[in-house]
């Protein structure tokens, strides 16, 4: 009879905690909006103060403090103001907000906090993988014509990117012109690249794979560079894709 009664608690208390996970939903929801519009409060006092918005938490900090629960606040400056995202332990969902003339979706109303469903299914997937398989085309494609605005283009203004030679290049500027160095020295190039996979998380899609870009230097024979890489792209404000970190490892690179 005891084993009865105690199966029948254990039962009724996952039912219980199943039906207050369910219950709590909307409390969380709630709570990562309340903390959205304080959000705007923090952003608001900081820009009174410094005629800016801010990025970094740390400048913010006397002003906002995330509630017990919230997680991944991200802000991210645009144009004419920011966006914000938060989540919440124990859900995928995730509430965005926006100041300005730039929205975030779901969101259309300005310093108006909207929820949707998080996580990355299949379908969340395949749109990032279709969408850096443009981008690498485009990639090949102006390696072909030895286009470096063409390259910089897939890149986002404040991407870095990791050279052989241990340099780290930071922004689409310098991206741009470390490509038309290269270009200039070594000419144009057949390139293919080969995806391996891509991990989607949150905003960010993390490919692997394998290049090879055969150089045509003028008069010279061509010169062919193999290798792996790893590059991180992110979604913009608009959907589209843009490089934020490119890393090639090429084949005679020491492991």
């Amino acid at each position: 009879m005891k084993t009865i009664i105690a199966v029948a608690l254990f039962l009724a208390l996952g039912v219980r905690s199943a039906i207050s996970q369910q219950a709590t939903e909307p409390i969380r929801q709630a709570v990562m909006k309340s903390d959205l519009r304080n959000l705007v409060t923090a952003e608001e006092a900081y820009f009174a103060d410094s005629v800016k918005y801010t990025a970094d938490l740390k400048t913010i900090a006397s002003f906002y403090k995330s509630s017990p629960g919230v997680i991944g606040l991200r802000i991210t400056l645009t144009a004419d103001g920011w966006t914000g995202s938060v989540g919440h332990e124990g859900t995928t969902t995730v509430c965005v907000i926006y100041v300005g003339r730039t929205p975030i979706a779901p969101a259309t109303a300005e310093a108006k906090p909207v929820c949707r469903e998080g996580g990355a299914g299949p379908a969340d997937t395949a749109a990032a993988r279709a969408a850096i398989d443009s981008g690498n085309a485009r990639w090949i494609a102006a390696f072909k014509r030895a286009d470096a605005a063409g390259v910089a283009a897939l890149f986002a203004i404040d991407a870095t990117q990791f050279r052989r030679s241990g340099a780290v290049v930071r922004g689409r500027a310098a991206i741009q012109a470390g490509v038309a160095a290269l270009f200039h020295d070594n000419g144009w190039a057949d390139a293919s690249i080969t995806t391996g996979t891509v991990w989607l998380v949150d905003e960010r899609a993390y490919e692997t794979g394998k290049f090879a870009f055969t150089f045509h230097p003028a008069g010279k024979p061509p010169v062919t560079n193999t290798g792996r890489y790893v590059t991180i792209w992110s979604r913009q404000i608009d959907g589209s894709w843009k490089i934020v970190v490119d890393f090639g490892v090429p084949s005679d690179t020491a492991p």
